[in-house]
């Protein structure tokens, strides 16, 4: 007689099986629904966002840039928030007896590069007169820093002013050029939010030092 088939396995062995969601998606999980992705690709939702308290240079890195639908007026937003970002840099890198370890002034350097360079490309496909690009060299890193931040308040001033036409001339940009230049002037904010959570842990570091001598 052939053998009796083995009894099967105990099935929680392979783990809870997740309850599938009227909608579509796993419960539970966090895996978006189709509504949710059709209602956020049109724009009529807006991601969820996290909540954050001391927002590390890390936490910074995994930022996505805005989703919703580019206007100047939105642009125009953007851009102060990276001017007042880029003051804050500056005022920064002016504090006395400032040191940063090899690594991190190799960081900030690539970061400050970075976000020049996502200014630039905004700045040219809007077709906005950008300052000439310059080699940032200096003989102490400070130096180099600050041109950094001195030329890209330049580059802001002019991309403000192009923008500034842009309003009087409604329809001047496509809704694919608003939308590379709405997500280029995102990326360099987030690299300036990197370099000033950056330049921060070093002030911080700075400060304490200097009240532990006294």
């Amino acid at each position: 007689m052939p053998d009796r088939a083995s009894a099967p396995e105990d099935v929680s062995a392979f783990g809870k099986i997740e309850p599938t969601d009227p909608k579509g998606g796993l419960a539970g999980k966090g895996i978006p629904q189709p509504d949710m992705f059709n209602a956020f690709l049109n724009g009529t939702q807006a991601p969820a966002e996290t909540e954050a308290t001391g927002i590390s240079p890390m936490e910074l890195a995994q930022k996505n840039p805005p989703m919703e639908k580019p206007t100047v007026k939105s642009l125009l937003e953007q851009m102060n928030t990276s001017e007042e970002t880029l003051q804050t840099i500056s005022s920064q890198l002016h504090t006395p007896q400032l040191k940063f370890k090899r690594s991190s002034e190799h960081l900030l350097n690539n970061k400050l590069r970075s976000a020049q360079k996502s200014v630039s490309a905004a700045g040219e496909r809007m077709g906005a007169a950008m300052p000439e690009a310059k080699d940032m060299t200096g003989p102490t890193p400070f130096e180099r820093f600050i041109s950094f931040a001195a030329h890209g308040q330049d580059q802001y001033a002019a991309v403000k002013n192009q923008l500034g036409k842009m309003a009087s001339q409604p329809g001047m940009m496509n809704p694919a050029d608003m939308l590379l230049i709405q997500v280029k002037l995102a990326q360099a904010q987030q690299e300036l939010e990197y370099a000033s959570a950056l330049i921060s842990k070093s002030v911080a570091a700075i400060k304490e030092t200097l009240n532990i001598q006294i």
